[in-house]
């Protein structure tokens, strides 16, 4: 199979938006050992963790069922912290970090060679969150490890990087305005074809017109750069989205957001994207412990390959109990659809085909996820978890050709990966 090919489709997935979440103000509340977890250094609270997960994954390199599929057990140590002060007055700060060793099992070779260290932080400091003029500075840090399309050593070890900076205002009780620029980039290790970088301005004004019910209003724009452009494919883009909304309680127990607006790429080459972009979400408690949460969601993103660009509708359902403020039941259900452009790869488009077709010229895929999960906080220093989970891409397209050399090539967009994961997390 050609690598750059199979690369290309695993891009397209880390590309891919978070799925619609309600995220309007309910939840579920901590369980009980959460309150006394932590050192506390005055306002501080640091909790430091070990965790130890053991995972089965089905399908390590997502291949479909006609190219063979690799199977791996997975134990990771994931040391990590938290850190923040929930009783704030003129800094507010949140600070996590982890990293993940991974241990691979398999009776496939390339299984063995694939990454061995991932690691995610993020800070967040708001100085004067309560005045009338603040601001703030955060930065989030991905390092993450890809298996390519295909049994291969070749891996896709990337470094995320988003940091910013942002004015508060508050002229009074009812509004706020927040002006923040940031700037982000995208690298990886051994796969140039993938990086890339933006730089980012987003205004957002919120006007509260009843207690708990705000109207906002937000625009984002960003200058983005590919290090690798393509003709046909990928290429700079300055993509602006601009939306109305409103969020906030229709009761005690429920809450909604609903927003519209417009999105444009602005590519420098190329078809261009024009599409309304919205979100409708819906929080729903019955009980103290028990959570539904309902979303929908429209966007575009970049696809760094097949299209240059790709629309996207999004579903997720999630419903969670607790028990005794111990034991928590989460599941969740989403679903997206993904429309690419119409796109017709000419003689010397696809790198390692020398000629190339496709079954669609416009690509249309659907991608799956469900997971079930439960928790347990134990005691104070220990907290169980396991869980099941379903990731999928159901489509009809391939692509079909030639090497160089005359040998054929066929390469498909749809897999299925199933896992089984437990962990134990020792806290302090």
């Amino acid at each position: 199979m050609a690598k750059a090919i199979r690369g290309a489709a695993v891009l397209a997935l880390l590309l891919l938006p978070a799925m619609a979440v309600a995220q309007v103000g309910l939840s579920l509340p901590p369980v009980q050992d959460d309150e006394v977890r932590g050192v506390r250094f005055g306002q501080f609270v640091w909790v430091p963790f070990l965790g130890i997960e053991g995972r089965y994954n089905s399908n390590v390199f997502r291949q479909d069922s006609r190219e063979g599929r690799s199977e791996a057990g997975i134990l990771t140590l994931r040391p990590g912290f938290s850190l923040g002060n929930p009783n704030y007055s003129w800094l507010h700060l949140t600070w996590d970090a982890s990293v993940d060793v991974n241990f691979w099992f398999s009776d496939d070779p390339n299984v063995r060679k694939q990454g061995r260290v991932a690691a995610e932080t993020g800070l967040r400091a708001e100085f004067f969150p309560k005045s009338v003029v603040g601001f703030y500075i955060a930065d989030r840090f991905q390092r993450t490890s890809t298996p390519p399309n295909e049994s291969s050593t070749q891996r896709y070890d990337r470094n995320f990087n988003h940091v910013g900076a942002g004015i508060q205002v508050r002229p009074g009780s009812a509004l706020d305005f927040s002006l923040g620029y940031a700037y982000a980039f995208d690298l990886f290790d051994r796969f140039s074809e993938g990086d890339r970088s933006f730089h980012e301005v987003r205004l957002l004004a919120l006007w509260k017109f009843f207690p708990k019910t705000l109207f906002l209003g937000d625009v984002d724009w960003r200058y983005q750069q590919w290090s690798t452009a393509q003709t046909g494919f990928r290429s700079g883009s300055m993509p602006l989205r601009a939306a109305l909304g409103v969020r906030g309680f229709v009761t005690r127990q429920l809450a909604l957001e609903v927003r519209a607006g417009y999105g444009q790429g602005f590519y420098r080459e190329g078809s261009d994207v024009q599409t309304f972009i919205g979100k409708a979400a819906l929080a729903w408690m019955p009980t103290p412990f028990t959570l539904v949460d309902f979303g929908y969601q429209r966007d575009f993103e970049d696809a760094s390959f097949y299209g240059r660009w790709f629309t996207t509708d999004s579903l997720r359902l999630k419903v969670a109990q607790q028990f005794l403020r111990r034991v928590t039941l989460a599941g969740e259900f989403g679903w997206s659809y993904l429309s690419f452009p119409r796109v017709v790869p000419g003689t010397g488009d696809v790198p390692g085909y020398s000629s190339v077709t496709v079954s669609q010229e416009q690509r249309r895929d659907h991608a799956l996820k469900a997971r079930l999960e439960v928790g347990y906080s134990a005691l104070r220093y220990l907290s169980l978890k396991v869980g099941y989970q379903m990731d999928g891409i159901l489509t009809g397209f391939r692509m079909t050709g030639t090497t160089p050399g005359g040998a054929p090539l066929v390469d498909y967009g749809g897999w299925w990966v199933h896992q089984v994961f437990g962990e134990v997390q020792v806290l302090y």
